[in-house]
């Protein structure tokens, strides 16, 4: 008789020093589609894919040298988007402690 953890730890228990790297997407991908994603392992499958991605724009689907222009500039722009939306997040919470002044004045 089988208990429900133990096919997780037949999945991921096998090696010792825990699965290869090259088996990470694929574990992560079936830990997707079992359900059981925990918020660590949904994090780390969020950057998986977007590295993914990140190469897949930056060589498309061919060798083809405007194919990868446009995707490194389509990369560059979501880049910028992101380091906008920091900033805004960054601007409407200061950390603790420190107080914005209203009007400053840089005399």
């Amino acid at each position: 008789m089988r208990t429900d953890d133990e096919p997780e730890i037949m999945i991921y228990d096998h090696h010792p020093d825990g699965p290869p790297p090259s088996a990470e997407p694929d574990l992560l991908k079936l830990t997707e589609l079992r359900g059981i994603m925990a918020a660590v392992r949904d994090r780390r499958w969020t950057e998986v894919k977007t590295a993914y991605q990140r190469v897949q724009a930056l060589t498309g689907p061919s060798n083809d040298p405007l194919a990868r222009t446009a995707g490194t500039i389509g990369l560059l722009a979501d880049r910028v988007g992101a380091i906008e939306s920091a900033l805004e997040r960054a601007a409407a919470s200061p950390p603790k402690g420190i107080k914005r002044e209203k009007n400053p004045s840089f005399c």
